[in-house]
């Protein structure tokens, strides 16, 4: 990216209200779950669409904050997050049990 590009976001940001920047903040914090989400847990596209509730047409524009979230988008992806992490910690097998008989 070159210095003027640098410049711009930067004017960019000077404009912005304190309503629009945590507007602006929120939104790259969504975005963030979302990465963090599929990269995580190895989300296909249609995996996530799925336990999102996203169309999959939609799927771009709302991993990548061109969307108008919602409460319930941000309740979602905390609910998806647990759910997956809880299924990932019962697949591990924390403790081996030997269940042959000793001698």
């Amino acid at each position: 990216m070159k210095n003027d590009n640098y410049k711009k976001v930067g004017k960019f940001l000077k404009e912005l209200t304190p309503t629009e920047y945590r507007y602006m903040e929120l939104t790259m914090q969504m975005v963030s779950g979302f990465n963090d989400l599929i990269s995580r847990f190895k989300l296909s596209k249609e995996d996530f669409c799925e336990k999102m509730e996203v169309k999959p047409a939609k799927y771009n524009d709302y991993v990548k904050g061109n969307y108008n979230y919602s409460i319930e988008d941000m309740i979602k992806l905390q609910f998806v997050y647990a759910d997956l992490e809880r299924e990932r910690l019962r697949a591990r097998e924390i403790i081996k049990v030997n269940t042959e008989e000793q001698e």
